[in-house]
């Protein structure tokens, strides 16, 4: 599928992480199944330096969208992904950006939950303590496009006031003290898409 996209180029294919990141022509983005990654795979993923990762997650898989990120993963996409969202990931991962799939974060009861599969990373449990409410996501949403107060009020339909209560209160749930760190930490949270 990817193959007949003309703004892509594929420069290899392999079974391993690591065959892929040593090749004579590195790539920019790998694109892997969950389902047919070693242990090994995911260790090699987490040092994959500045190639973009996007995963195609399985039904059964039992990782979390926080662990995904934390080992940098830039994509999360399911299996069954249709052509065009997969080459836009394609291209989006390989400008700097997360993509979360929303049939990724839909069903999963709490997206920032750690299991045992990398006991070295402790759960974060800023959201689960204190959980954002629907308008300080949208606020959060249009933090991470860049847009200020004034901006996200308009776009809101309310006071730059009530953006500002809105944008401190985001500050102290997610243990924040500026608009980046929110953004980034909400994205590592799978919180936001962007």
């Amino acid at each position: 599928m990817l193959s007949r996209e003309p703004i892509i180029q594929m420069v290899g294919c392999s079974t391993e992480v690591a065959g892929l990141t040593v090749s004579p022509q590195p790539p920019d983005v790998i694109l892997m199944e969950s389902a047919l990654l070693s242990e090994a795979d995911w260790e090699q993923m987490a040092l994959s330096g500045d190639v973009a990762i996007a995963v195609l997650l399985d039904a059964d898989s039992s990782l979390s969208i926080g662990q995904l990120l934390e080992l940098g993963i830039r994509g999360v996409l399911p299996q069954e992904v249709a052509a065009e969202e997969l080459i836009a990931t394609v291209s989006a991962i390989a400008a700097g950006l997360v993509v979360l799939h929303p049939d990724i974060l839909n069903p999963l009861p709490n997206p920032i939950s750690s299991s045992d599969h990398f006991p070295n990373n402790p759960p974060n449990r800023a959201m689960a303590d204190a959980p954002l409410t629907s308008r300080e996501l949208e606020v959060l949403q249009l933090l991470a496009t860049g847009l200020g107060n004034r901006a996200i009020a308009a776009q809101l339909c309310i006071s730059e006031h009530t953006v500002k209560f809105h944008i401190s209160s985001i500050f102290s749930k997610l243990n924040v003290n500026s608009r980046t760190e929110a953004v980034t930490s909400a994205m590592r949270q799978g919180l936001i898409l962007i």
